[in-house]
């Protein structure tokens, strides 16, 4: 923290210092043209534009600072924990929901940490990577696309299922107390499952809804872009219902696919790779409807983020489950009670 506090005063004295000399010979002459008082101000603004990288880089290295020392406080203290612990944490949907999980229990004063083994969850709830995991006998392990070879000694264990055929629960042996699944349809799929479980939707995302007659006919494709998602088949389909644009929001996960499938659709001067975006807000915004054609979904975010905000979504037999009516406190009361909290 020392270090810290060293790097704010050299920062203020560089700021607040009158006689720093920073144009480059360029803008010396250019300076001496201006006068005292504008070149003073082109010097300031010279230094302010040169240290705004810095501020950058130090506020998220602020950020991971505090995390990493909230954690490590949370693992000594001995006290109940909630620990998610997912066998997957790169870009996805079941990243974002267990991202949305953690910070809705920490928001209600309920201390939850995320962990994985790739790194997209990292900067976005409190969180570490998969290999830092220490169980206490108090803490609550909350479980997701992870296998165990027996019950581990802690307070209580619950396996979060979100997936379908690519992760059957029946086929894992038991290592937790209950399960939690997210729709009824998705509990018939698992019903060679005879454990115990209970059925607690998705949180839902702060996202609002605007009125936007006028993009109509300019769609979204959503989501990682692989064979599972058949991110082709959407981008077709657009196009076969008159969309004059059709935007791409996503990670390319199997290149392979995007080369052979998507890749040729971007020669359509109507389609436009945008990538992946954490601005949702503004990505729903920016259209007015969305094609998913998901070969393998479960309860589809983006099926609820269209309904949120006012978004028409045009999805295929994986997303014909309804959405759910709770709110984030009504889901969050159905965890507390099967977490035990």
């Amino acid at each position: 923290m020392k270090r810290w506090g060293m790097g704010t005063l050299i920062t203020l004295e560089i700021l607040f210092s009158n006689s720093l000399i920073a144009q480059c010979s360029i803008c010396t002459k250019t300076a001496g043209q201006l006068g005292e008082g504008p070149a003073a101000s082109l010097n300031s603004a010279i230094i302010y534009l040169a240290l705004a990288p810095f501020a950058i880089v130090g506020y998220f290295g602020w950020r991971w600072w505090k995390n990493e020392k909230e954690v490590i406080e949370d693992e000594k203290s001995g006290n109940t924990v909630i620990k998610i612990v997912s066998g997957y944490s790169g870009v996805g949907g079941s990243t974002t929901v267990l991202i949305n999980l953690t910070n809705m229990f920490n928001e209600r004063g309920v201390k939850t940490i995320f962990y994985g083994p790739q790194t997209f969850h990292l900067n976005k709830c409190k969180s570490a990577l998969l290999k830092k995991l220490r169980l206490n006998p108090n803490d609550i392990l909350l479980t997701h696309y992870y296998k165990l070879p027996e019950r581990p000694n802690v307070k209580n264990v619950v396996f979060a299922c979100h997936e379908k055929w690519w992760f059957e629960i029946a086929d894992i042996p038991q290592y937790w107390d209950t399960a939690v699944f997210l729709h009824e349809e998705q509990r018939n799929y698992h019903n060679r499952y005879k454990g115990p479980y209970t059925i607690i939707p998705n949180p839902k995302e702060p996202l609002t809804a605007i009125n936007k007659p006028e993009l109509d006919l300019v769609a979204g494709v959503i989501g990682n872009i692989d064979e599972r998602k058949q991110t082709h088949q959407s981008i077709e389909r657009a196009l076969a219902d008159g969309c004059e644009k059709v935007l791409i929001y996503g990670k390319v996960i199997q290149s392979s696919y995007f080369k052979k499938y998507v890749k040729h659709h971007l020669s359509n001067p109507k389609v436009t790779f945008v990538g992946f975006t954490n601005a949702k807000q503004a990505m729903y915004n920016s259209i007015g409807r969305v094609y998913h054609s998901s070969t393998g979904e479960v309860a589809c975010l983006v099926k609820d983020e269209c309904e949120l905000t006012n978004t028409k979504f045009f999805g295929c037999d994986e997303t014909l489950n309804e959405t759910s009516s709770l709110t984030n406190d009504e889901i969050f009361e159905k965890w507390k009670k099967v977490l035990n909290f």
